[in-house]
């Protein structure tokens, strides 16, 4: 049986003025959950109040939505140049995704190209 589990995380908004602040929820059958709270109990008992208090507040009165309109423009600016700097100084044969919402991309380099040596020559 395919189970499709959707997980939503508050770290994506608060990477800047909060980089250690790790929440997370998820909609999923009930014998996953189960099995995921043993596993979260093994590891660290439990979120830490603080955590859930913020992500609480944060979520109130419509500030994620402002929050994230505020801050859609500078991402978009961030990550054009990166695609822009890629273009320019890529090697042939080095192929990438292209995002549509985020930061983050995927690149692909030919057998040929030692990534780390690359690393090193910066």
């Amino acid at each position: 049986m395919a189970i499709t589990l959707q997980c939503h995380l508050f770290k994506f908004f608060l990477q800047d003025s909060c980089p250690g602040l790790r929440l997370a929820w998820m909609i999923a059958p009930t014998e996953v959950i189960s099995k995921l709270i043993t596993a979260k109990q093994g590891a660290d008992l439990q979120t830490a109040t603080f955590n859930q208090i913020v992500a609480h507040e944060i979520s109130q009165h419509g500030f994620l939505d402002r929050h994230i309109l505020r801050i859609q423009d500078t991402y978009r600016v961030r990550r054009d140049a990166m695609l822009e700097s890629l273009d320019e100084h890529m090697p042939e044969g080095v192929s990438w995704t292209h995002p549509h919402g985020g930061l983050f991309l995927w690149a692909t380099v030919p057998q040929y190209l030692d990534t780390t040596e690359c690393l090193q020559k910066r």
